[in-house]
């Protein structure tokens, strides 16, 4: 088993910022991509996770929403005239609204497997050349060697 110990007195926040800095700028920009698109998505998240309740409210009781206060700006903005068409209206917005945070929810996680995959490529041919020592090779070979003993293909 390889392990790679570190000296106690550095913290993981330093050792993100050392290994920071070995990505290249593009990388770095596809990050703060990645950051926005997170924070989007959360949003979107919480958009369809708000439009339960309303949606809910609307099929167990239309005419109590109908006639509630909160709700006149968006009857008088839609044009609804019944409730009927209050359910049918909620229940558009509520399938938009969850069909769209599905979507941006796809759309994170292959962007996030893109990236991890590109960065890690990055990080192997930057990083390892420079971290490698011969007594991490010696390391490394007696690993394989024994994963090729027991049958694992390395």
């Amino acid at each position: 088993m390889v392990f790679i110990v570190t000296q106690p007195s550095q913290s993981i926040v330093i050792l993100l910022g050392r290994l920071w800095w070995h990505l290249g700028a593009r990388r770095q920009r596809q990050f703060g991509f990645l950051f926005v698109l997170m924070t989007l998505t959360s949003f979107a998240e919480v958009l369809s996770l708000g439009a339960i309740l309303p949606f809910l409210s609307a099929l167990t009781a239309p005419q109590r929403v109908f006639d509630s206060p909160l709700a006149r700006p968006f009857i008088d903005a839609f044009e609804v005239t019944s409730p009927k068409q209050l359910l049918l209206a909620l229940t558009i917005a509520f399938g938009v609204a969850v069909i769209f945070a599905g979507a941006m929810r796809l759309l994170l996680l292959w962007a996030t497997t893109r990236l991890s995959y590109a960065t890690g490529a990055d990080l192997s041919i930057n990083v390892l050349p420079v971290v490698q020592n011969p007594s991490i090779q010696k390391q490394q070979r007696n690993y394989q060697r024994h994963f090729q003993q027991d049958g694992f293909d390395y």
